[in-house]
């Protein structure tokens, strides 16, 4: 993940994904599941409540994000971001997984940071 083109959401996933805390999460792996990653983001956002609704500027970043299902299976961490880099992420992230494998499935992903 590149630091200058997401600052904010670079900075949430390297502290989550790295160090100590890495082993908060495990392993993780793509889920194709898209029930199971809507169940997942509900569960994360539902912890946090109404923070950031009515902000359109921002928006609620879950740590590891609902598409990737991970070994330990706590609620991901959820932060308050710019809803621009937030969203550039996501759709960034989901387009470069899919065209390096093509399909979207059980596979497991390990995150470097830049």
């Amino acid at each position: 993940m590149r630091h200058q083109a997401y600052p904010q959401v670079a900075r949430h996933w390297e502290e989550q994904l790295t160090g100590a805390k890495a082993k908060h999460w495990g392993r993780i792996w793509i889920d194709p599941d898209k029930a199971a990653a809507d169940e997942r983001r509900k569960l994360a956002l539902g912890q946090v409540g109404p923070i950031g609704r009515g902000m359109p500027q921002a928006n609620r970043d879950e740590c590891p994000g609902a598409m990737f299902i991970w070994e330990t299976q706590e609620v991901a961490d959820v932060e308050l971001l710019c809803a621009v880099q937030n969203q550039a992420f996501g759709r960034d992230l989901y387009r470069a997984l899919k065209s390096t494998l093509g399909k979207l499935d059980w596979w497991e992903v390990r995150f470097a940071f830049r």
